[in-house]
């Protein structure tokens, strides 16, 4: 697994724009992606349950290309998630990409663990895509300087979502991932990020975040 610049920055300026709360997002992958593409950066973890390795579902190489920031006001509801699920996934077959993971941070920043809303998007999503990540924001790891990724990655074997072991480098961030998204929190770009709770409240604000990606894309 990969987790491209553009990816890995909205997920850690989701969890900067509300501190104190639980958030949550789907992550977008390539349809057809070839095998091993994607540049090779630096592993996205280091000790245990940091994601720094393990084996995936399928032989595939994903890359995680983007995310889409769903949800800040509480953990979803059915209804709601139906809807974003519905919207995205329309609006990701017209881009050639594909619901690949969901990613979330607790409230409590004591708190990594994947809770049961995080398992059961994460079973629904790898019913439809074999190689489905979750991803768990590690709030202690938040820091403008972001010297080490604040990310756990966990894949699904036999059924059971295992966090990636270290040392074997299957997961891994794009180059210039960390330092991109310490110069966008320092530009406070976080403010910028839309999700789909602040859709819902005004249709006007776009969670597809058409202007935060080409800051994003421009930054690297």
């Amino acid at each position: 697994v990969e987790i491209s610049v553009q990816a890995y920055s909205k997920m850690i300026l989701h969890a900067a724009k509300y501190p104190s709360r639980a958030i949550s997002g789907l992550l977008l992958a390539e349809q057809n992606p070839g095998r091993g593409s994607g540049r090779r950066g630096s592993e996205a973890g280091g000790g245990s349950g940091d994601g720094g390795g393990g084996g995936l579902a399928g032989s595939r190489r994903v890359l995680l290309t983007d995310c889409v920031p769903l949800f800040h006001l509480a953990l979803p509801l059915a209804p709601m998630l139906e809807v974003a699920f519905a919207q995205l996934d329309m609006w990701a077959k017209e881009k050639d990409l594909v619901i690949a993971g969901y990613y979330q941070a607790n409230e409590s920043c004591t708190d990594v663990s994947p809770n049961q809303v995080a398992y059961k998007i994460s079973d629904l999503i790898s019913e439809n895509y074999s190689d489905a990540v979750l991803i768990m924001i590690e709030n202690r790891r938040m820091s403008r300087d972001c010297a080490t990724s604040a990310l756990h990655v966990y894949n699904n074997s036999g059924g059971q979502w295992q966090t990636k072991q270290p040392g074997l480098h299957s997961v891994c961030l794009e180059p210039d991932c960390l330092a991109v998204a310490s110069g966008l929190l320092i530009q406070r770009a976080h403010v910028q990020l839309m999700d789909f709770d602040n859709h819902l409240d005004n249709p006007t604000l776009d969670w597809a975040n058409p202007v935060l990606n080409r800051l994003i894309l421009d930054s690297c």
